[in-house]
């Protein structure tokens, strides 16, 4: 069976992971942003993923509605139904999207999305729920298709506990904590180095024989992305890239 994420990226089919959805078209984690994305035919689209008040799973990137929303407060603190209530900021015309479109979006919507577009979900956690994560990823999708994202390498860990199957990311990572995931294998790292060009070759290379994958970020013109691929980066994010 072909595993897509394990599959070798490439310049004719590169896999490009659009970051909050594609946001050069609509506002970022928006249900307009994951349908342009699918749309375009993105290998995966990223989405950052909190639990309300009342243990609704929602996409939103910060943990709380003040920068994106025309209101205030911690999503952990609000209701799905107040959260509901309040429209996404936009300086695009209002009438290009419906209301639905421009309230924030449940994690099961995001997955909808992913699955009729034929886009791997990766899943950033905000939220210390990872197993109702999982659960409903593993709704839409075979547990080797879900991909768990985070800066904490408890919630990948917990994530391994749940389900050993599921495809770990752990953002920002370094040769220690890169390490420690290939024990928990089939996973992935982000490096921080902010320009591809002096990543060192050496590190790709022990990443790689330790069994885990590499991306950096980001691919945000055309020739960092080639370049990513031409250096053997496994996935490539990107805030704006939609197509080679």
């Amino acid at each position: 069976m072909d595993n897509r994420i394990m599959r070798k990226n490439s310049l004719e089919s590169p896999k490009l992971i659009a970051h909050r959805g594609y946001a050069v078209e609509a506002p970022q984690n928006s249900i307009p942003a994951f349908v342009e994305a699918g749309k375009l035919g993105f290998w995966a689209i990223e989405t950052d993923v909190h639990m309300t008040k009342d243990g609704v799973l929602v996409c939103n990137h910060n943990d709380s509605v003040d920068e994106m929303y025309d209101g205030s407060g911690k999503i952990a603190e609000m209701t799905y139904r107040e959260l509901a209530a309040l429209r996404i900021k936009t300086e695009k015309n209002d009438a290009a999207y419906s209301r639905w479109e421009l309230t924030i979006p449940t994690f099961r919507e995001y997955l909808a999305i992913c699955k009729a577009y034929g886009c791997l979900p990766f899943i950033e956690t905000k939220t210390g729920a990872i197993e109702e994560v999982i659960n409903l990823a593993c709704e839409f999708f075979p547990e080797e298709d879900v991909i768990i994202s985070s800066v904490s390498l408890d919630h990948l860990e917990k994530a391994k506990e749940i389900c050993s199957d599921v495809f770990v990311h752990h953002i920002f990572s370094n040769e220690q904590t890169m390490q420690r995931l290939s024990e928990l294998g089939y996973c992935g790292v982000s490096y921080n180095c902010p320009d591809y060009r002096g990543f060192s070759p050496e590190i790709l290379n022990r990443t790689h024989q330790a069994g885990v994958l590499c991306c950096l970020r980001a691919g945000d013109t055309t020739e960092t992305v080639r370049g990513m691929i031409r250096k053997g980066l496994d996935y490539i994010p990107t805030n704006c890239i939609g197509n080679l």
